[in-house]
């Protein structure tokens, strides 16, 4: 993370640091051992356990890590908990205090720590929390065996692209179909516009790799050049591991392009070992995407929260009498 200043920017732009509220520390200070816990996906998860080895270490505690072996897709976090539900510590022999359990069955006790995003005291430095995050994240990840893969080295650009599967509102697009497991989020800022990507990688000229959960959909519909390459897997490879590899491949090019608006992706700016974008600070629109991501937002959650969306429709149909009247009015008015 050479550009740490840069990078400290892109994380307040896109809302990543999150202060400990009073009454959950009060509640924390008084356990002798803090729990913490996601259902999520594996990014998410590392991310969490991150935030609560710093805060334990901070307040002189000791911990424990639920990590969630569900699977099925009933889960709210379908299909991510599929990937991540395997033992973590399979992967990574540095992760400590792991307790496995089965959310459809079992659920943590509060206070917990369940939070993805920088969770800081009030008033801590950012950069300083961040480096610290960075720091146990090494810790963790030291020993990962990783695989032999047949792949350059170094590339100049990383990219971890994530487009199928999700679009600006919506998720589980090319995962589920059935109508009862339909999923509304606001993903701008974790997903960008096809065209976004398509002009990042016409920019990009030297030999680079692009890391993704739908590689499918990335040839099919951003059609990279010869000078991208792809992530390789042994066979018998299993997802979490693929998660890994990822992120180890991605990280080492000598400048990432990622979203920072998910666990997976803040993971790989903590791992990144250079330089770190996100795709609109390396377009450099910044201040015209954060306008428009605003208004996106705020009228994404106008009509998908219930009392938003009655007072909308009354007004909406409320208003279509007095149309209906103006229009005849219209039709009787005399013409010059």
């Amino acid at each position: 993370m050479k550009n740490i200043n840069e990078i400290i920017n892109m994380l307040k732009n896109h809302e990543m640091f999150v202060i400990m509220d009073k009454k959950s520390l009060l509640k924390l200070k008084k356990k002798k051992v803090i729990a913490g816990y996601r259902n999520d996906g594996t990014g998410s998860r590392l991310m969490a356990y991150v935030n609560l080895v710093r805060i334990a270490k901070k307040l002189k505690k000791n911990f424990v890590f639920y990590w969630d072996t569900r699977a099925d897709k009933y889960s709210d976090a379908w299909p991510h908990n599929k990937i991540a539900s395997d033992d973590i510590s399979k992967y990574l022999p540095n992760i400590k205090n792991i307790s496995l359990y089965n959310s459809n069955s079992f659920k943590i006790s509060e206070p917990n720590i369940n939070e993805w995003k920088f969770l800081l005291f009030e008033n801590e430095n950012k950069k300083k929390v961040v480096k610290e995050c960075k720091k146990i994240l090494s810790s963790i990840l030291k020993n990962y065996k990783k695989e032999n893969q047949k792949i350059k080295k170094m590339y100049e650009f990383g990219l971890h692209v994530r487009c199928g599967g999700l679009n600006a509102t919506t998720g589980r697009i090319t995962h589920i179909t059935n109508i009862h497991f339909y999923k509304e989020n606001f993903n701008l800022g974790k997903w960008y516009p096809e065209a976004m990507w398509i002009e990042i990688l016409n920019k990009i000229k030297k030999k680079s790799i692009i890391v993704s959960d739908d590689y499918r959909h990335i040839k099919k519909k951003l059609k990279p050049g010869r000078n991208f390459t792809f992530n390789k897997y042994k066979k018998n490879s299993s997802e979490l591991n693929k998660f890994l590899q990822d992120i180890f491949v991605v990280s080492n090019a000598d400048k990432v392009i990622c979203s920072v608006k998910s666990g997976a992706g803040l993971i790989i700016m903590l791992t990144s070992k250079n330089f770190f974008f996100t795709p609109e600070s390396y377009l450099q629109i910044d201040k015209i995407y954060f306008s428009f991501s605003k208004i996106i937002e705020k009228y994404f959650y106008k009509f998908n929260t219930l009392n938003s969306l009655i007072d909308h429709n009354l007004k909406y149909f409320g208003s279509k009498p007095i149309d209906i009247l103006v229009k005849i009015k219209e039709i009787t008015k005399k013409k010059l």
